[in-house]
């Protein structure tokens, strides 16, 4: 398995436009980049080829189109975007992707992997959500979450929640303790500022165990983190990864 911080970062993908309207959506390996690894099985030996997550926190048939929709392979998804939501998607993605760019995910991975620029475009005339929560996490991954993982939003907030946790440990044992706190601040800064954003979160996508009640169920360890906001369309743009917790 090839790190994420080691791979070429994903491309925008494209769409083709009928007007200002954007319908002809396709699926993208790129946009997947992202959330990838949440969709491989940890655990192939002990896993059941039937199943969507013998081992993993995203369903093994998970697919990505160019609008960021997901989606399991062979399931419909409506593609209505508006142009220019689409290209604000893509910048916003990028700004914060750059803000954290050189810095490893951290939230507790073994294994050293970045964020990439995520985004799922919303359709035109879909109602915006007021706030980033569970609901509008699994609605956004089109049904490909493993139902029984736990999904956390909490404000971006270095006072509170997971974030303040991480961040005092970060302080206590991280070599690069200060730049990364910076880079971090940063991107607090850049949520709680840009005025085309609002309600900018931390989402935690599964943990280990994947299920609390069987741990035989699902051995799944790698699980996807997102820093996202909503754009006033109701688009979820941020950045994401994955961090592995054995």
């Amino acid at each position: 398995m090839t790190s994420p911080s080691l791979r070429a970062r994903p491309s925008l993908g494209w769409c083709t436009m009928n007007g200002h309207i954007i319908r002809d959506c396709r699926i993208d390996p790129d946009r997947l980049l992202p959330i990838e690894f949440a969709t491989v099985d940890y655990d192939p030996g002990q896993g059941q080829p039937d199943r969507e997550w013998s081992g993993s926190t995203l369903s093994s048939r998970t697919v990505a189109y160019s609008c960021g929709a997901l989606c399991r392979a062979g399931d419909t998804r409506e593609h209505r975007h508006d142009a220019a939501e689409l290209e604000l998607c893509r910048r916003l993605a990028d700004e914060a992707e750059s803000i954290m760019e050189g810095i490893e995910i951290g939230l507790g991975d073994e294994w050293g992997g970045g964020f990439f620029p995520f985004f799922v475009a919303a359709n035109v005339g879909t109602p915006a959500p007021p706030a980033v929560n569970e609901e509008v996490i699994r609605t956004a991954f089109g049904g490909t979450i493993y139902p029984h993982a736990v999904v956390q939003a909490e404000p971006l907030d270095e006072a509170r929640g997971f974030l303040r946790v991480y961040l005092e440990e970060l302080r206590d044992h991280s070599e690069d303790a200060e730049n990364e706190l910076e880079h971090w601040r940063a991107l607090i800064r850049w949520s709680r500022d840009n005025r085309e954003l609002h309600g900018a979160s931390l989402v935690l996508i599964g943990e280990t165990p994947l299920n609390r009640k069987d741990r035989g169920d699902n051995r799944g360890c790698i699980h996807p983190r997102l820093v996202v906001g909503l754009t006033e369309g109701g688009s979820l743009v941020g950045i994401a990864g994955c961090v592995t917790h054995t």
